[in-house]
């Protein structure tokens, strides 16, 4: 299944809360190393679309694709 290329991605969200650094369950720091933050915010919208949303939606299943 795949999910629409129109889905919706909140801005809000991906700025206040994926980009922002947080002393606890720090998302922004990996997406810092990728070279997204919060200046570039858009960057990080359309690669979502064009590399993440082509993709087959598979309920259930997390991927690893950090190792420890």
């Amino acid at each position: 299944m795949k999910l629409p290329a129109n889905a919706e991605i909140s801005e809000v969200k991906i700025v206040n809360y994926l980009l922002k650094n947080r002393s606890k369950n720090d998302k922004s720091r990996f997406l810092n190393l990728a070279g997204y933050n919060q200046s570039n915010y858009q960057k990080l919208i359309e690669d979502i679309r064009t590399q993440i949303l082509i993709l087959d939606a598979v309920f259930g299943v997390i991927l690893n694709l950090v190792e420890n």
